[in-house]
This record gives structure tokens, sequence and C-alpha cells, in this order.
């Protein structure tokens, strides 16, 4: 019963630590464009749909940059708080196989290498192109 729980139990663990990498990545990757936006608006008065527009045909160059690192984060963050805490000493003393461990970090490294192809080859060319043609 417990190891059928476990693989739920680390995606808990796991993805919001995920969604707290993107959120800071996304933060950090967006102060520059922040600063080209706020002086698009007061150089030129850009209206704030196109400013809004421009940001949202920006947003697959950023995700490019934030999938991995926040993979890392998330993989690190949680395995050292899991032996920090001793959960997984007693996780391995209760019988449980180390690879049962890694099952459901391995299914978040695949869906995220997914949404990221889908991101480089699919939204990313077209968002780019509409990005350097109207800004």
């Amino acid at each position: 019963m417990f190891a059928r729980r476990l693989p739920f139990y680390l995606l808990l663990e796991f993805v919001p630590l995920y969604l707290v990498g993107l959120v800071t990545i996304l933060m950090l990757l967006m102060i520059d464009f922040f600063a080209f936006l706020a002086a698009s608006f007061i150089n030129y008065h850009t209206p704030i749909d196109v400013m809004f527009r421009a940001l949202v045909d920006r947003m697959p160059f950023f995700l490019s940059y934030m999938i991995a690192p926040s993979l890392a984060f998330a993989v690190l963050v949680g395995l050292g708080r899991l032996a920090k805490d001793s959960e997984l000493k007693a996780v391995y003393s209760s019988g449980v196989r180390p690879i049962t461990l890694l099952a459901p970090i391995f299914l978040v490294g695949v869906l995220a290498t997914g949404f990221s192809w889908v991101n480089e080859n699919i939204w990313r060319p077209v968002a780019d192109q509409r990005f350097k043609t109207s800004y």
C-alpha cells in the first residue's frame, strides 16, 4: 500500500517546487524585457494592448530558458529536503527500491521534455516571427 502512494507523494513534493522554479526564473528573465516595455511606453507612447501582445509573443522565448533549470531546481531541492528530513532513509528501510523513487521524477522529466519540444518546434518560431515583424 505504501509503495503505491509513494509516487503521488513525490509528485506532490516536486510539482510545487517546479512551479516555484518556473515563476522565479521567469521573473529574472523578464526584468530586462519589462525595462524594454517601459522605455517603449515612455519614448514612443506605445499602447498597452501592443505591449501586452509583445509580452505574449515573447513568452515562448522565456519558456525555452525556464523549463530545464526549473526541473533541476525541483529535483535538487525536493530530494535534498527528503534526505534532510530522513524520509529517504525511512523509504529505503521499508523495502522500497530506489527505482520506485525515480519513476515519478522521470515522468515529470518526460512531460517537461515534451512540453519543451512543442514550445521549441511549434510555438516559439511563430511567436518569434510575430515579435520580429511587429515590434
